[in-house]
């Protein structure tokens, strides 16, 4: 999959802060999650030219920051000298949910439909406020002036958006937890 430097930085700036959010919920350390994303972001730059052509590259990322994320985690269980504390049967927590994720599920055809369909029930206002959002990655402060709303408006009604989805795809935990994420 060639990519150039201008769809590969464009790329980096609309999911940057998206993966670093991600990362950071299981890894609970900013810095932590935001150095798996710039070594997972080189890799994907690294090995741009071997990649195939059809690739999910948001896929792509997220299996690889996964991975990371993954050896951070094993790493600091090592460290905690594993006994029957809080802290270490929440760490096997975000653990065993991170290797259990399985980023191209949320990409399969079966769950961008039943996004799509849960999108278009929304009331229309709520809908456009939802995809300006996350589809044009516009600011709530953007999108208030835009929609002639206040920033508290706007929250709420990405804030009904993200319930409704979250509805629709309870029976998909880990693939809505990703999207929801990545909104």
């Amino acid at each position: 999959m060639p990519i150039d430097l201008k769809d590969f930085n464009q790329f980096f700036v609309d999911y940057q802060e998206r993966l670093i959010h991600f990362a950071t919920a299981y890894v609970r350390n900013e810095a932590v999650a935001e150095d798996c994303v710039i070594e997972s972001m080189t890799s994907l730059w690294l090995k741009r030219d071997t990649l195939p052509e059809d690739l999910n590259l948001l896929s792509w990322i997220l299996t690889v920051i996964k991975n990371k994320c993954i050896d951070y985690l094993r790493k600091e269980q090592k460290n905690l000298h594993l006994d029957n504390s809080d802290s270490s049967w929440e760490m096997k927590e975000r653990l065993a949910g991170l290797e259990s994720f399985r980023p191209d599920e949320i990409f399969t055809q079966e769950i961008r439909d039943l996004i799509d369909r849960t999108l278009e029930n929304l009331p229309p206002q709520t809908r456009q406020i939802f995809m300006l959002s996350v589809y044009e990655n516009k600011k709530h402060s953007e999108i208030a002036q835009f929609m002639h709303l206040s920033v508290a408006g706007v929250e709420y009604h990405i804030y009904k958006a993200k319930d409704a989805l979250r509805v629709a795809l309870r029976d998909y935990l880990p693939a809505m937890a990703l999207f929801v994420y990545l909104c």
